[in-house]
């Protein structure tokens, strides 16, 4: 292939590939304590950056792999292959690069700012659309549940037990665990024999995925995760219908205000730094 010298700002290297990297990303920088947010589409592997923007990703991919450092920060230079765009969906670091244009123009940066509406509307969405999500979720995977209840052998009982276990040795961020936890779900939904039910759910899922990343990276969560599980194989032991289906909405309405309020926390800390 070609090969072009950049202007030696730093020594890392960008190796152009064939394979696409898409998807959200959820971020932390060592420039302020909120999260960084934005979307990934890049085909390019970075490869020895020692000074990256976002220096710790939850979700997404990075530089060079997934859940790896993102970008690169020097001085007065801040680089991200993330769209969004990235400072209309961060109005954090639009402060920090507004401050470091002020700085070297030797001013400081104005107290008084504008706020963003649109930002503020932004996150609206994002709030009721992923309680739509959960809301619909939870009713199609009670319905198969219920229905599983009726026909499940011990057999495939202790097959889902099996998949709540496979998660136990798997680190709480990894992907390793939120496929184990897909799992888990889709098993006993197939298990109700309900394949037209399970083509939406499988949707739906694909969905969740995004939030669930950053249900996982909240300390302790992983193990609630794991005992919830153990409530709703436990109702399928006991044939209580009622009981896996209150079992199954306490699990994802957990997820559900975990998530709402980290949506709410990022918002309400973005919007009073940016305001000032």
């Amino acid at each position: 292939g070609e090969v072009y010298e950049g202007i030696g700002l730093a020594s890392f290297t960008t190796v152009q590939g064939k394979k696409r990297l898409t998807g959200d990303v959820y971020g932390h920088t060592e420039l302020y304590p909120e999260a960084v947010v934005g979307f990934m589409n890049k085909c390019a592997v970075i490869s020895g950056v020692e000074t990256p923007l976002l220096s710790k990703v939850e979700m997404g991919w990075g530089n060079e792999a997934e859940r790896g450092p993102e970008g690169f920060h020097w001085k007065n230079v801040f680089a991200s292959e993330l769209t969004g765009p990235l400072l209309v969906k961060n109005p954090k670091l639009l402060e920090t690069v507004a401050a470091a244009i002020y700085a070297r123009r030797g001013e400081a940066l104005p107290l008084e700012r504008p706020g963003d509406e649109w930002a503020e509307k932004g996150y609206a969405v994002t709030e009721e659309q992923l309680r739509e999500i959960y809301e619909i979720r939870i009713l199609l995977e009670q319905y198969c549940a219920a229905k599983a209840c009726e026909i499940i052998t011990e057999e495939q009982i202790d097959q889902i037990e099996a998949d709540n276990r496979s998660m136990q040795n798997c680190p709480i961020t990894s992907r390793q665990f939120m496929q184990g936890d897909h799992r888990f779900h889709r098993d006993f939904c197939l298990m109700s024999g309900c394949t037209t039910t399970i083509e939406v759910l499988d949707s739906l899922w694909t969905r969740c995925e995004a939030f669930k990343a950053i249900y996982y990276s909240i300390d302790g969560k992983a193990n609630d995760t794991l005992d919830e599980h153990a409530h709703i194989i436990q109702a399928f032991r006991n044939r209580d219908v009622e009981g896996v289906k209150a079992a199954i909405s306490s699990h994802l309405l957990d997820v559900l205000r975990t998530n709402v309020v980290r949506i709410h926390t990022d918002r309400e800390k973005q919007e009073e730094e940016f305001t000032g």
